[in-house]
């Protein structure tokens, strides 16, 4: 047995690029997407998979497009990139739920419109506009989002292929369809920035994300787990390339990120790795800093610390104005850490960040960052609530 049999990458156990598109829907999406007013680019695992994210901020450059990575995406159009106006889907702001409401044409690369692209009224392109549906699974084209055109390729040989048949110049887009986006995404992000500047005992959640976010080198890769934390790293973490922000779809795994971080600081041993986390969250695997220890992997633990199940307790308490199991008050993480013979600190303010982050660097250690944060809902919270309304109406009446 040879060393090349233990090297098992992707092209070993499944078909390399492609299909490439067929010219009949390729010519109709061309032109749905020349005659498009409001046009919207959704871009799924599928333009990462294939190293597509430089023909994708293309094509939304000659459109005069926006663009809304998913969960799966994050980075293909960075978070300062003139065609950005949030991504993670319905989690990512009014200007996201804006455009699924005024697009006349939403191409979609890529992407299964599975996790958090849902509302009451089911997929967000499940809606007036024409739906473009790319992506190289067959059984991802008309379920669950019903398509115009279906397109069965790779979304780089398609990006390529519209580009190629989509002049610079030939887009009927509106003058103020994409800026007027991206004035509602700045009013947003307005928002939350003066939530970040609010004072009280414990952090505000947004002062937690955006201290990090200032703090972070522009290689560091992190891991958002857990479930209403994850709404503030989506927001205020910034992204500046695809895989360097990584987020389990549906929140289906909670824990997983330490384990994945630890894989992550393995495979770039240079660079920083965070996972941040809530205390829940990391409650479940928190053993493996032990792991990390022996391993020598310098992982940097940053826990929101609301000493809660945050969403758990808040449903019950708006629901039925009660509560069974939703506290976790009382647990020193940091302690924890050091007993692993980690580094560990407890933090109780925003300008804390900064220089605790420093001190788990030069450690060498595994790190735990335990701070202390009031839970807040997150704006997002009703539209994310939505999801859960979906058919409900269908059972009322059943």
């Amino acid at each position: 047995m040879g060393p090349d049999e233990f090297e098992i990458g992707p092209l070993r156990y499944r078909a390399g690029r492609g299909p490439r598109p067929a010219q009949e829907p390729l010519a109709e999406a061309l032109r749905l997407l020349q005659g498009a007013k409001r046009p919207l680019l959704v871009a799924g695992g599928g333009v990462v998979q294939s190293g597509a994210d430089a023909l994708l901020r293309e094509l939304a450059a000659r459109l005069s497009a926006p663009v809304v990575p998913s969960q799966m995406a994050l980075g293909v159009v960075p978070s300062g990139h003139a065609s950005f106006i949030g991504h993670g889907g319905i989690i990512a702001g009014p200007a996201v739920l804006e455009a699924f409401e005024r697009a006349d044409v939403v191409l979609a690369l890529g992407c299964r419109f599975s996790s958090w692209l849902w509302d009451e009224r089911g997929p967000l392109a499940r809606r007036s506009h024409a739906l473009v549906n790319v992506n190289t699974d067959a059984a991802a084209l008309g379920a669950p989002a019903l398509h115009r055109v279906a397109i069965q390729a790779d979304a780089g040989l398609c990006l390529a292929d519209l580009l190629a048949g989509l002049p610079a110049g030939a887009a009927a887009t509106e003058a103020d369809w994409l800026p007027g986006l991206r004035a509602r995404r700045s009013g947003y992000e307005a928002e939350l920035a003066a939530m970040a500047r609010e004072s009280a005992p414990a952090m505000h959640p947004a002062a937690l994300a955006t201290a990090l976010a200032q703090a972070l080198p522009e290689d560091a890769l992190a891991v958002y787990d857990g479930g209403h934390t994850s709404f503030w790293s989506n927001d205020l973490t910034p992204v500046r390339a695809v895989r360097t922000r990584f987020h389990d779809p549906g929140m289906c795994q909670l824990g997983f990120g330490l384990p994945w971080a630890l894989a992550l600081q393995a495979l770039h041993p240079g660079r920083l790795v965070l996972n941040i986390t809530g205390d829940g969250s990391f409650g479940f695997s928190l053993q493996e800093l032990d792991t990390a220890r022996r391993y020598r992997l310098p992982v940097v633990n940053v826990i929101h610390n609301y000493g809660a199940w945050g969403i758990i307790r808040q449903g019950q308490r708006r629901q039925h104005d009660f509560e069974l199991g939703a506290t976790l008050e009382g647990t020193d993480y940091a302690a924890i850490a050091r007993g692993f013979g980690c580094h560990g600190e407890v933090l109780h303010d925003a300008a804390e960040i900064a220089p605790a982050l420093a001190r788990a660097r030069a450690s060498g250690l595994p790190a735990v960052l335990d701070c202390g944060t009031r839970f807040v809902p997150h704006p997002a919270g009703p539209a994310f609530a939505s999801m859960n309304r979906f058919g409900q109406d269908d059972l009322a009446g059943a």
